[in-house]
């Protein structure tokens, strides 16, 4: 899995870091979040996908890598109907 926080849709509401603590830190004086580290386990990859989902504007994104490294372009990212974007392998 890989997340990554897209600075045009995020608003900085500090959603992914109350959701995924372990990978999101929010930076005082800071206008982003800043990502800690990539998902190690599924406990953190299951914390990072519940984020991406509460994002409201979908500006925390995260991708799952199927078997073969392919990556599903289909794990949500906000509630307002986006999806997140594949990102580079």
């Amino acid at each position: 899995m890989h997340v990554e926080i897209c600075e045009d849709d995020c608003i900085n509401c500090g959603l992914c870091a109350e959701r995924a603590p372990s990978n999101v830190e929010e930076v005082p004086d800071a206008e982003l979040p800043r990502i800690v580290r990539q998902p190690l386990g599924t406990e953190e990859e299951e914390a990072c996908l519940e984020a991406a989902e509460y994002c409201p504007l979908g500006g925390f994104h995260a991708d799952q890598r199927q078997e073969g490294g392919s990556i599903r372009e289909d794990v949500p990212a906000g509630d307002n109907g986006t999806r997140a974007r594949a990102m580079p392998p």
